[in-house]
């Protein structure tokens, strides 16, 4: 089970848009499996936030008594990249900050509703495994998201107004209001 599977779809997309030719392999933190022998980085989603409720959109579908109802959710993604190499591990990472912002990288983002809001600094999480360093850097990335989610919403189609007067109970209005296409 993925954690956000169509997030997931979209930065693996961008990622094989700017990474060096020696990371052989793209995985997710919470991927289990056998770690790669070969460089490669690894993408964590650490968090999905929005400071402000979805946008929503109305679109009347052709002659029918139904409206399609967009909700269009806009958020920030927190993502950690750790590059884990045998040899040069922030040369690597450095280098993989500047080619984010390569056209190939920056039009694969557009293509797939994401906007970089900031890159950190590279840091040095080096660390010894069974008397072995492990050579890797992390790379905070903020990224903006978007999604789009569609509901069809059945319409009343068709409404009778009537209005009374109150003192002495003759009828003032009846109008009777039909969407177009409305077909009882």
């Amino acid at each position: 089970m993925r954690i956000h599977t169509p997030l997931e779809e979209k930065l693996y997309t961008w990622a094989k848009a700017f990474v060096p030719q020696n990371i052989e392999d793209i995985i997710f933190a919470d991927q289990n499996g056998i770690e790669p022998n070969n460089d490669f980085i690894v993408l964590e989603v650490v968090s999905v936030t929005s400071d402000m409720p979805a946008e929503l959109r109305y679109k009347s579908i052709d002659l029918s008594d139904q409206i399609e109802e967009n909700a269009i959710y806009r958020g920030v993604v927190n993502l950690r990249m750790r590059v884990i190499t045998k040899e040069n591990t922030l040369e690597t990472a450095e280098e993989i900050k500047t080619r984010i912002w390569m056209t190939k990288s920056l039009e694969t983002l557009e293509a797939v509703n994401l906007g970089i809001n900031s890159i950190g600094e590279s840091s040095n999480m080096s660390f010894l495994e069974n008397e072995r360093s492990r050579y890797r850097a992390d790379i905070p990335i903020l990224l903006h998201y978007t999604a789009t989610y569609q509901d069809i919403i059945q319409t009343i189609g068709k409404v009778t107004v009537k209005g009374y007067n109150s003192v002495d109970g003759t009828q003032i209005v009846d109008t009777t209001i039909e969407e177009p296409g409305y077909t009882p």
